[in-house]
C-alpha cells in the first residue's frame, strides 16, 4: 500500500516538472525583442472553497460478529463520493482547509457458520466524513501545481438494515441499522491546473509584452488513500420471530483508494 502512494507523488511531482519544462519550450529561440515573459502571477487571494467529487475502491474489510466470530469471503463494494470545503493560502507553498465529504451507500458482505444464523451477512455502509487537511504546493503560481497533503478527521458511518443470506439450514433474520462515529485521516496527492490565460498589452503581437494572469478557478485532480476507521450494524434478530437475537457485525479499519476531481475558487 505505501508503495502506491509513493508511486502517486512521484508521478505527481514528475508530471508537474515535465509541464514547467514544456511550457518553457514554447518560448525557445525567442529574442527579448520578440516578447517578454516574466514569472507567472502568483494569486494573492487569502480563501477559497472546493466541490469534489471522486470514486471510492474499498480494500476488503475484516469483519466480527457478536464479538466473537470472524466473518469469511468479506468485501465492500465501490462507492461515489461527493463533497465541499473552505480553505486559506498560509504562503506561497502552504495551503489548508476543512472538508465535508459524502460516500454512497457501498454494500458490505461476508459469510459465517459459527453462530445461531448462519449464512452469508449483506448490509448497505454510507458515510460523511469531515477532515482538517494541510497541504504542500510544489509550484504555485505556474499552470501545473504538483501536490501533496494529508489530513486528519472524524467519520460518521450509517449502515443500513441488512438481511442473511441462509445456508442450507434455512437460517433468516434481518440485520438492525445502527450509526458509529470513528476516527479517519487520508494522505493525498496530486495536480492542480490554474485556468490563469494570457494576456498581451503595446503595439504590434511581435512587440508585445506577455504577461501570465492567474485565474481565480483553479482545477484540482488527485488521488486520496483514506482511513474511515470502524463502522457498526445493528443487533440481528430472527425473521421470521420468534427467535435468537444476537449482536451484530463490526466492520474494522476500513480503507479506500480514491481518485478526485474538482474545482477551486478564490474567493478574496
Amino acid at each position: 500500500m505505501i508503495y502506491q502512494i509513493l508511486a502517486v507523488i512521484s508521478f505527481a511531482l514528475i508530471f508537474g516538472n515535465l509541464a514547467s519544462v514544456s511550457a518553457a519550450d514554447l518560448f525557445a529561440g525567442r529574442g527579448m525583442k520578440d516578447t517578454y515573459m516574466p514569472a507567472p502571477e502568483t494569486s494573492h487571494m487569502a480563501w477559497y472553497v472546493r466541490g469534489d467529487i471522486g470514486y471510492a475502491m474499498h480494500a476488503d474489510p475484516d469483519i466480527t460478529e457478536s464479538g466473537l466470530y470472524d466473518l469469511d469471503s468479506t468485501s465492500m463494494d465501490d462507492t461515489w463520493t461527493m463533497g465541499l470545503g473552505i480553505g486559506r493560502y498560509f504562503s506561497s507553498n502552504i495551503r489548508g482547509d476543512i472538508t465535508w465529504d459524502h460516500r454512497f451507500e457501498a454494500d458490505v458482505t461476508g459469510r459465517t457458520s459459527e453462530v445461531p444464523f448462519q449464512g452469508g451477512r449483506r448490509f448497505g455502509l454510507s458515510s460523511d466524513v469531515l477532515l482538517a487537511n494541510l497541504y504542500y504546493d510544489f509550484k504555485r503560481g505556474s499552470h501545473v501545481t504538483p501536490y501533496i497533503g494529508a489530513g486528519i478527521g472524524a467519520v460518521r458511518h450509517a449502515s443500513s438494515t441488512g438481511v442473511v443470506i441462509p445456508d442450507p439450514c434455512g437460517c433468516t433474520g434481518d440485520i438492525l441499522e445502527k450509526d458509529k462515529w470513528s476516527m479517519a485521516a487520508a494522505l493525498m496527492a496530486g495536480i492542480t491546473i490554474d485556468f490563469g490565460g494570457r494576456t498581451t498589452y503595446g503595439g504590434s503581437i511581435k512587440d508585445a509584452p506577455v504577461v501570465e494572469t492567474a485565474s481565480r478557478w483553479h482545477l484540482d485532480a488527485g488521488y486520496r488513500f483514506l482511513y474511515l476507521g470502524d463502522a457498526r450494524t445493528g443487533d440481528i434478530v430472527a425473521n421470521p420471530g420468534p427467535g435468537p437475537t444476537i449482536a451484530g457485525d463490526k466492520v474494522k479499519d476500513i480503507t479506500a483508494h480514491e481518485l478526485r476531481i474538482g474545482l477551486r475558487y478564490d474567493i478574496h
